[in-house]
């Protein structure tokens, strides 16, 4: 318990040490490499004119004033090479292509870390003593520092996590509190102590961490895929493996977990082919009904009919037939067609 709440109150203080304590300086708009190395050297927001090429990497740091903000707006231009933050509280508004090395400035006495917060990078990050706040990362992301947020599209090396979603693999050399995980990450340095499992067809879609003690959120996977189908969201099953009726609700408070692990299901909304809405056949037709595992019951005018290798045979019939598609947790579909014996014609005489 103890190593716990001191990871914890690592992280928060690390956060804490990021938040702003200066105001911002200055706003300006550059269109030149010169003016953009100069803009960088004190506190401010930052607007791109035009798109950058940096020739050698940009020194982001002012000794007189450790843990300064920087605002970087990038009004739809380019900027690419390498930029080099210490002790920056960075936020990015856009998509920059440069990489970023991001770490602390240090002295005997104290030190004085980076962050990340907002926008999209689509190079490379390296980190140390650094919190990743928020963002969309489309590359790599590696060294020692945390990340308490953001969107990762590829692996991850990192200290701790304490939030954010990953699609690729995470290595942590230290804690993991919270998080949404879709590909691999060190199940030993989990120390939160309730976790989702999101589940679709057969497979862990993803697991998503929270901790009670952290008070954070459980904030949802995202919706599968799958070809043809219509997700409908998250169930719980009840203890004979149904659907309950009512879909999982996010985000909701870790609390609610109780300190325990739960399974939830993605739902597909049942797949009616063979006919169409609303349209009129002149022979038999043969009707598909696909997710069978979720389909608790199919009526034609209120008759109930029973699925043969997910078919049955819609019979010709006077006037409309209305099939009824219910599935496990409750929700309705239905389809009306008209099935005739054959052709029908409407004669009209010469006179109207």
């Amino acid at each position: 318990m103890k190593k716990r709440i001191l990871s914890i109150v690592l992280i928060l203080c690390m956060v804490f040490m990021l938040m702003p304590t200066v105001a911002l300086a200055s706003e300006v708009t550059v269109t030149t490499e010169e003016e953009l190395r100069a803009a960088v050297q004190t506190s401010g927001t930052i607007n791109l004119g035009a798109d950058i090429a940096l020739s050698e990497p940009l020194i982001v740091n002012d000794p007189a004033e450790h843990g300064f903000n920087l605002t970087l707006n990038m009004n739809g231009h380019t900027l690419t090479g390498v930029i080099n933050l210490t002790a920056c509280r960075f936020t990015l508004n856009g998509r920059l292509d440069a990489d970023v090395e991001a770490k602390a400035y240090v002295d005997p006495s104290n030190q004085w870390p980076s962050w990340l917060d907002g926008g999209t990078y689509a190079g490379q990050v390296r980190f140390k003593n650094t919190a990743i706040m928020s963002g969309i990362f489309l590359n790599k992301v590696s060294g020692q520092g945390s990340i308490a947020g953001g969107t990762f599209y590829e692996d991850v090396n990192c200290g701790s996590v304490a939030g954010g979603s990953f699609f690729k693999s995470c290595t942590t050399t230290d804690s993991i509190w919270a998080g949404i995980f879709y590909g691999a990450y060190n199940q030993d340095k989990v120390a939160a102590d309730c976790s989702v499992r999101y589940n679709s067809d057969d497979e862990v879609h993803a697991i998503e961490f929270a901790d009670t003690f952290a008070s954070s959120s459980v904030l949802g996977a995202e919706a599968p895929s799958k070809k043809g189908y219509t997700f409908l969201g998250w169930y719980e099953k009840d203890t004979n493996g149904e659907f309950l009726e009512t879909p999982m609700e996010f985000p909701f408070s870790s609390d609610n977990l109780r300190r325990r692990t739960i399974d939830v299901y993605a739902l597909w909304a049942p797949v009616i082919s063979g006919v169409e809405d609303g349209k009129t056949y002149c022979t038999a037709q043969t009707v598909t009904v696909l997710d069978n595992d979720a389909v608790r019951s199919v009526t034609v005018n209120d008759e109930p009919i029973t699925l043969e290798n997910n078919q049955f045979t819609l019979n010709p019939a006077e006037g409309t037939q209305t099939i009824v598609v219910t599935d496990k947790a409750g929700n309705v579909f239905e389809i009306t067609v008209t099935v005739n014996d054959g052709h029908t014609y409407e004669w009209e005489s010469e006179n109207g």
